[in-house]
C-alpha cells in the first residue's frame, strides 16, 4: 500500500488553455481596432489567462496528493487540504457542460462557512476538485472514494 498518491496537472489541458487564451487575445486585438475599450477588455481578461496556463505546464505546480490524512489541490497561486474527517462524500457533478469532482462536507465542518452558504444555492456542491489533471474524473474520484474509506 503507498503513502500518496499524486494526480499531476494535465499538460495537454494547460496547453489547450494557453492556445485558447491567445487565440481570444487576438481576436480581442482585432476587435479593438474599431472598438477600443471592448478590445481591451478582451485582452486584458484573456490575457490574464496566459501566465496561468504557462505555469500549469510547469511540472509541480499543479496537482491533486492523496495522503492518509486528506487530499491537497495545489495551484500555481495556492494550496489547499481538505482531511477525510470533513469529507462525507464525494461524487460527479456536471456544471455547464463540464465534469467535476463535487465534495460534500460533514454538517460540523466549520471552515469557509460564508463561502459554503453563498455557493450552495449557485451550485448542487460545496466544494469542488476540477477536472484539470492527467487522469480522467473518473479515475481521480475511484481513488479519491478509495483513499476516503480507507482513511475516513
Amino acid at each position: 500500500m503507498q503513502d500518496e498518491l499524486i494526480f499531476p496537472a494535465s499538460r495537454f489541458k494547460a496547453f489547450v488553455i494557453l492556445v485558447g487564451c491567445m487565440a481570444f487575445v487576438v481576436a480581442a486585438l482585432v476587435v479593438a481596432l474599431d472598438k477600443p475599450l471592448i478590445g481591451l477588455a478582451g485582452v486584458l481578461i484573456f490575457g490574464a489567462g496566459l501566465p496561468v496556463a504557462i505555469l500549469m505546464l510547469r511540472p509541480g505546480n499543479v496537482y491533486l496528493k492523496l495522503n492518509a490524512q486528506g487530499f491537497e489541490m495545489a495551484t500555481p497561486f495556492s494550496k489547499r487540504m481538505t482531511l477525510w474527517k470533513d469529507v462525507e462524500r464525494l461524487h460527479i457533478e456536471v456544471i455547464r457542460g463540464s465534469r467535476m469532482i463535487a465534495i460534500v462536507y460533514k454538517p460540523g465542518y466549520a471552515p469557509q462557512p460564508a463561502l459554503r452558504k453563498i455557493s450552495s444555492p449557485l451550485s448542487p456542491m460545496e466544494g469542488a476538485v476540477p477536472n484539470s489533471y492527467a487522469a480522467s474524473c473518473d479515475e481521480v474520484l475511484r481513488a479519491l472514494n478509495e483513499w476516503h474509506a480507507r482513511y475516513c
